[in-house]
């Protein structure tokens, strides 16, 4: 506000600012130090502002004192930015960088402890003539993807909390009163399918039996298929009662067919990744903040887990990261 003030003041009047009755030159005020219009050198280059810092070098006296303001104003009101209380400049795509760095980073270095929690719990690959790996490899890889996507969360928190990120907790409209509580338990309860037929290698109905329980969080939640749209005819169809049955076989079928996926090397996550990318940006351009935060954290947890997947693999994503990503 300040800054843009100033440009105010200075576009409508260019040679003198009144003060009261009486006119004063922009020169006076700048004397009796009652007008600060030069931005420390500091200040622009921490808030991210290198043209302003540049000009601010470059330009002349007139230019040093007057137009840093202006082009600080200017740069805000063309970003959409908005001010911040430490006087840099809030960045729209900052808090995505900070999820996906977080769950990359995070997935880096919880590999390595899921490795070793599969060898000590005995989920592991041996080579058989189903399996293309010629030595045992562990597959527990699904618990750094889980890592990360936490990771994510609790950063998203901290910055929404302590640095004023907007809240992404904020369905689309026609999810309304979306219970992400019940979502995060959803999560959970696939995540320790996953986990039980790794180290258990459970019965196929009692797996079965774990997809559902997750995908009936995911209903209870709010997250449903309740209308199809055909490209070809105009209008929608309404599933009504047929929305919760139809949605609970969709993901159903959604975790199993990243379960088979989950062959080669680095498919599944590689899969994923591009994937989640794809969808945190088409969610970005639709307004969904909710369904970006979690595909970029997805994407970077993947991506960090990939470190680790790629051919040969020292770790396979098992049951615990092929049904979660399906999810």
């Amino acid at each position: 506000e300040r800054y843009l003030s100033s440009l105010k003041t200075l576009v409508g009047s260019p040679n003198c600012v009144r003060r009261g009755t009486t006119p004063m030159t922009i020169r006076d005020r700048r004397r009796k130090n009652s007008l600060d219009l030069k931005p420390h050198p500091a200040n622009i280059r921490n808030c991210g502002l290198p043209l302003s810092g540049a000009l601010f070098h470059i330009c002349g006296p007139r230019a040093r004192r007057a137009g840093s303001s202006c082009i600080i104003a200017m740069l805000t009101v063309v970003s959409g930015g908005a001010k911040t209380g430490g006087g840099c400049m809030y960045r729209p795509w900052l808090p995505y960088l900070c999820l996906f760095v977080a769950a990359l980073l995070a997935a880096l270095v919880t590999t390595p402890l899921a490795r070793r929690v599969a060898w000590r719990l005995g989920a592991v690959d041996y080579p058989d003539k189903r399996r293309i790996n010629t030595r045992p490899i562990p597959r527990m890889g699904g618990i750094a993807v889980f890592t990360g996507i936490i990771a994510a969360l609790v950063v998203q928190y901290l910055g929404t909390k302590f640095l004023g990120w907007p809240m992404v907790l904020m369905p689309a409209p026609f999810l309304q009163n979306v219970n992400y509580k019940l979502l995060v338990c959803g999560f959970v309860a696939i995540f320790l399918t996953g986990v039980l037929d790794d180290v258990f290698q459970l019965k196929p109905l009692q797996k079965l039996l774990g997809q559902v329980v997750a995908s009936l969080f995911a209903v209870a939640a709010g997250v449903v298929i309740g209308v199809i749209v055909n490209p070809a005819t105009e209008g929608a169809f309404y599933l009504g009662i047929w929305t919760y049955p139809i949605t609970i076989v969709y993901l159903v079928a959604y975790v199993n067919i990243f379960n088979l996926i989950d062959g080669l090397d680095g498919l599944a996550s590689g899969l994923a990744c591009i994937a989640s990318f794809t969808m945190f940006i088409l969610s970005v351009m639709s307004g969904r903040t909710d369904a970006a935060a979690l595909a970029i954290a997805l994407s970077g947890a993947t991506l960090g887990f990939l470190r680790y997947n790629f051919n040969p693999a020292s770790i396979f994503l098992g049951d615990s990261g092929s049904l979660l990503l399906g999810y």
